[in-house]
């Protein structure tokens, strides 16, 4: 794992895509694109969710914790935990060994249907991460997340819907 993560704007760009057709898919109230130390890559949410960068910071953590438990238990193929509430469910799930994907969804949707649509985006999303960063496009790095942070907020307006040109 690198100390430093750097993601090209097209990889962003791949990804909000990606994020946008699954919000569309299960009707998700929050989809947020993570590093794995607690960085906001992209924030895709209604107006239900009020502080996405400290739900991503507590998603890390949480993931880290639960990871470290598991290997403390010799499981090696852990890279999904699942919360349910009374009303609101989170998934968070690797996408690469420094990248989570975070939804926050409601109890009338299936996590079943979650589960099974989240994986085939999450597939989507590590070919979208892997691909090769043009040296000239990289600039949205964990260093420099407020730019990430800036172009998340402009993908919502007024209400709190996530909108923009597909």
């Amino acid at each position: 794992m690198s100390s430093r993560q750097t993601v090209g704007r097209s990889q962003i760009e791949d990804a909000e895509r990606i994020l946008r057709t699954l919000q569309h898919e299960i009707s998700a109230d929050f989809i947020g694109l993570v590093s794995t130390s607690g960085v906001s890559l992209i924030a895709l949410k209604s107006s239900g969710v009020a502080d996405t960068d400290a739900l991503a910071s507590l998603s890390a953590g949480s993931f880290a914790a639960t990871r470290q438990l598991a290997r403390m238990m010799d499981e090696t193929e852990f890279n999904a935990i699942f919360y349910e509430g009374s009303e609101l469910n989170i998934q968070i799930a690797e996408v690469n060994d420094e990248t989570l994907l975070v939804i926050c969804f409601r109890n009338d949707t299936e996590m079943g249907k979650v589960r099974l649509i989240s994986r085939r985006a999450i597939g989507a999303l590590t070919l979208a991460m892997e691909e090769k960063t043009d040296p000239a496009e990289t600039g949205i790095a964990e260093d420099n997340a407020l730019e990430s942070r800036n172009a998340a907020a402009e993908t919502t307006d007024d209400g709190g819907q996530a909108h923009g040109s597909n």
